[in-house]
C-alpha cells in the first residue's frame, strides 16, 4: 500500500452534520491510500481519509471514501462520515424541551438512522410513541387505541395517527 498526504485546505462539498445540507468544507488533512496488486488482487482500491471543517457551522467531521475498480469499472463505492449524521435532515431543535425519556429515545433513533441501521429505528419509533402516550396519559388498551386518543386530544393529527397505525 502506498500512502501519501495529498493536501490540505482543499475545498470540498460535504453534508453539514449540524444542519444536514451540503455545504463547503475545508479539508484540514487528507491521506490517500492506494493498494497494490499483491494486496488487492485484480482490483484497484483507493481510500481517502479526511478531516474536514464545515465553513458554515464551524464543526469538524471525519470523512472516509472508498473506491474499488474492477477492470476499470466501479465495483464498489462507499462514503462515510463520523460522527455519523443524516444527510438532508435537521435535528429537532426543541429536543431539550422534551421529557428526558422521550429525548433519550429520540436521540437514539436519530443516531441509529444516521448509522444506516434500519431495524433499530423502527423499534425506537414504537418506543417513542409509547413514551409519548405515557407522558400524555392517554387511554387505550393497546397502542392503536392510545394513538387514536393522542389524535382525539389534538397531540397528533388524524393523518399522523393513520401513518402510525
Amino acid at each position: 500500500m502506498k500512502r501519501k498526504n495529498v493536501g490540505k485546505n482543499e475545498l470540498i462539498k460535504a453534508p453539514c452534520r449540524k444542519y444536514g445540507v451540503t455545504t463547503k468544507h475545508k479539508a484540514l488533512k487528507i491521506i490517500s491510500c492506494i493498494y497494490d496488486e499483491e494486496e488487492s488482487g485484480p482490483f484497484d482500491i483507493y481510500e481517502d481519509y479526511k478531516i474536514i471543517y464545515c465553513l458554515g457551522c464551524d464543526t469538524l467531521s471525519f470523512n472516509y471514501d472508498l473506491l474499488v475498480l474492477a477492470d476499470g469499472e466501479v465495483s464498489q463505492s462507499q462514503k462515510d462520515f463520523f460522527p455519523a449524521h443524516l444527510h438532508a435532515r435537521k435535528s429537532f431543535k426543541h429536543v431539550f424541551d422534551l421529557p428526558f425519556t422521550i429525548q433519550k429515545i429520540y436521540k437514539e433513533v436519530i443516531t441509529a438512522l444516521a448509522n444506516k441501521l434500519n431495524l433499530i429505528p423502527a423499534i425506537g419509533i414504537r418506543m417513542l410513541v409509547e413514551a409519548i402516550c405515557e407522558d400524555k396519559k392517554v387511554q387505550g388498551k393497546n397502542l392503536r387505541e392510545k394513538i387514536d386518543d393522542l389524535a382525539n386530544k389534538d397531540y397528533l393529527t388524524k393523518e399522523g395517527a393513520k401513518f402510525l397505525h
